[in-house]
């Protein structure tokens, strides 16, 4: 099952598993899919990843990404990762409505033009009403951290106005991925 690195086998052609998927393997089974695209890249923390490239629209006057760039990649790949732990099929997933309430950006380096990198997401912190996301974005051939991202979503009961708690299926869902 596993090769010599410890690694699990390649479960498609587009997509592998890496070694620190091992403890989450059982929910590899739970969900039947695979867990990330296909990459060399791993960091320990995170099961989920989704590969980008910067594409020239994304450069500024100075040849590398521009700032407001960077929350865009972090709501794609948070994207990704609710997809990847599939939540819409959940009943409750129709019924939220996530509202960002802070995001927090610590720059370390910039990306420039075509530069692939990886998206790393998980979910950090899940209280009554919000969900606390960690994306860190890592250069791909280089294996260099260039961006974390901290996003704290609440949920909103529209009809009332005001925050309403995560049911307990999504917080299973979210918290028992990582």
């Amino acid at each position: 099952m596993f090769d010599s690195t410890g690694a699990l086998p390649i479960l498609r052609r587009d997509f592998a598993v890496h070694p620190n998927f091992l403890r989450t393997w059982e929910r590899v089974i739970e969900f039947g899919t695979v867990l990330r695209q296909c990459n060399d890249m791993t960091r320990p923390g995170f099961a989920f990843s989704h590969r980008l490239r910067v594409r020239y629209a994304e450069i500024d006057g100075q040849k590398v990404v521009f700032n407001s760039r960077y929350l865009e990649y972090a709501d794609v790949a948070l994207s990704e990762y609710w997809r990847w732990l599939k939540l819409a099929e959940l009943p409750e997933w129709r019924d939220m409505e996530f509202h960002v309430a802070r995001a927090t950006v610590d720059y370390k380096a910039p990306f420039r033009y075509d530069d692939e990198f990886d998206a790393f997401a998980r979910t950090a912190r899940i209280g009554t009403s919000s969900v606390t996301s960690l994306i860190e974005l890592v250069h791909a051939q280089t294996g260099a951290l260039h961006t974390v991202i901290e996003l704290v979503h609440v949920n909103v009961d529209l009809e009332a106005g005001r925050s309403a708690p995560i049911s307990l299926d999504i917080r299973h869902r979210m918290l028992g991925s990582d």
